[in-house]
């Protein structure tokens, strides 16, 4: 078990809908975006358009989006984040 669902368990607070199905939504947006390049490739350069230094805004939002939880955690817990 990782740290940030340890730390959770201890609190007791109950994980939210997206925290429980984690696993599903990553598993739907994988699907979603091969569907979205087989039939709209437009729709596929379009996103990559907004490039910067290789990395597409999608990429950097989907990775801060990831980085926000275990900092929300640690911020509520009162921990330092090394």
């Amino acid at each position: 078990m990782s740290s940030s669902c340890e730390v959770a368990a201890q609190a007791g607070a109950p994980l939210g809908i997206f925290e429980r199905y984690l696993t599903v939504w990553v598993f739907l947006c994988i699907v979603a975006g091969t569907l979205l390049g087989l039939y709209a490739p437009a729709a596929t350069l379009t996103l990559s358009a907004n490039e910067a230094r290789r990395l597409t805004a999608t990429a950097a939002i989907a990775v801060g989006e990831m980085a926000r939880a275990p900092l929300s955690l640690a911020a509520v817990h009162g921990r330092r984040i090394a």
